[in-house]
């Protein structure tokens, strides 16, 4: 095979590569926005889709996001409540195709801003036919607002896509990613499998049990926190947050200790917590849910639980090594300015004189040194200072050669 046959097969194999990642990117913001568009807040509020079609930009990344958002719309809404948010997508990614060869297209606020005045204008033009409530304005100003947040955090959550990044997630990339993960979440929430046991809350339990058992107290509690907020606004079911905080904490106070234990632990902290939350008897939705969570935890692979805690622990370590590097190099610097000024000292003391090259300084030199205390300096460079002279300059060469 000759080398120009070589180089067009490596060609093509770039390519092919090029294309299968393209195809992949576009899949992937496909199956978001699609699955995104089912997630609804209260007053039935969707506004998650778009604000994939929003991050996903301009090309064809951005037509795939648009695509999967009006699929997705079309098939949770139906056609009347989803063509708003259908119209709303088409005008998000119509910005992106005009403006995304401009710099401001660019700006961390450009895309979140105008998503949320996009949809709100949308929006504003459909609800004003029904009216206007105090609750129900206060409920479109959220989503508003909501979409703006939702814009900014999917951007950081895809940042760790687009970099390809294995670890070192910086604090708004790791936020990104929870509200990604909690908002499909969402979507699952209404899934239930036996007409009981609802997929997304049982998934979202298990995700703080895995937290609070690898990250800790703080971070089992604050994803308890978090993904409890998010069910109750995806369904009807109240007490979510207790329970799953209370549970998040119990896990954290675990870690480091086997599974098992954090399991039955965190059982007993829902049940606790749905006593205490007004409760009646212990077969309810909650319980049933943080029960297939401590069971599923055990039989998780342990190598995907050292992913987890890398991920978890990651930005720490790495703050704690920047510290400590920081500080290194600064009693370095302070200890090497210390050792250049001693040597410039001892330097100065003891260094010889510098060589100019003129010979005639080797007598002065003598003169200075072993004739100032000699009793017959006069004689020699006063009375006999011709004579001195040239019995030097004849020494001269001899010294030299």
């Amino acid at each position: 095979m000759t080398a120009k046959e070589r180089l067009g097969r490596r060609g093509r194999r770039e390519a092919s590569a090029a294309l299968g990642m393209r195809v992949s990117e576009c899949l992937v913001r496909f199956l978001l926005a699609a699955a995104l568009a089912g997630a609804e807040v209260p007053e039935g509020h969707a506004l998650f889709g778009l604000a994939m079609v929003g991050v996903a930009g301009p090309g064809w990344e951005g037509f795939a996001a648009l695509a999967g958002a009006a699929l997705g719309y079309l098939s949770f809404r139906g056609f009347l409540e989803g063509l708003r948010y259908v119209a709303a997508s088409m005008m998000i990614y119509a910005v992106a195709l005009a403006l995304g060869e401009f710099s401001i297209y660019h700006r961390r606020w450009f895309v979140p801003l105008v998503s949320a005045l996009l949809n709100g204008l949308v929006g504003f033009v459909y609800l004003s036919a029904g009216g206007w409530s105090g609750a129900r304005a206060a409920a479109f100003v959220t989503e508003v607002a909501l979409t703006a947040g939702a814009v900014y955090f999917y951007r950081h959550a895809f940042s760790v896509w687009e970099e390809r990044r294995r670890g070192g997630l910086t604090l708004p990339q790791q936020a990104g990613l929870a509200v990604l993960g909690l908002t499909l979440l969402m979507t699952l929430e209404g899934v239930t499998l036996g007409g009981t046991l609802s997929v997304g809350r049982t998934l979202c339990a298990l995700a703080v049990l895995v937290l609070g058992w690898k990250g800790g107290v703080g971070t089992g509690a604050a994803a308890g926190i978090l993904g409890g907020f998010a069910m109750e606004l995806a369904s009807d079911t109240r007490g979510c947050t207790a329970v799953f905080a209370l549970s998040g904490l119990a896990a954290g106070v675990f870690s480091g200790r086997g599974r098992g234990f954090a399991s039955v632990g965190c059982v007993l902290a829902a049940a606790a917590a749905s006593v205490l939350s007004g409760a009646e008897g212990a077969d309810i939705p909650l319980l049933r849910e943080m029960g297939a969570a401590a069971v599923l935890l055990p039989v998780i692979p342990p190598r995907l639980l050292g992913r987890l805690s890398a991920l978890v622990r990651q930005e720490g370590a790495r703050q704690e090594e920047r510290r400590t590097r920081d500080y290194t190099a600064r009693r370095l610097r302070a200890a090497a300015g210390a050792y250049r000024a001693v040597c410039g000292g001892l330097e100065g003391l003891f260094a010889p004189p510098p060589n100019d090259g003129d010979a005639i300084r080797i007598f002065d030199r003598a003169a200075e040194r072993v004739c100032v205390e000699c009793a017959r300096r006069e004689q020699c460079w006063q009375q006999g200072y011709q004579t001195t002279r040239t019995a030097l300059a004849d020494a001269l060469p001899h010294l030299l050669d």
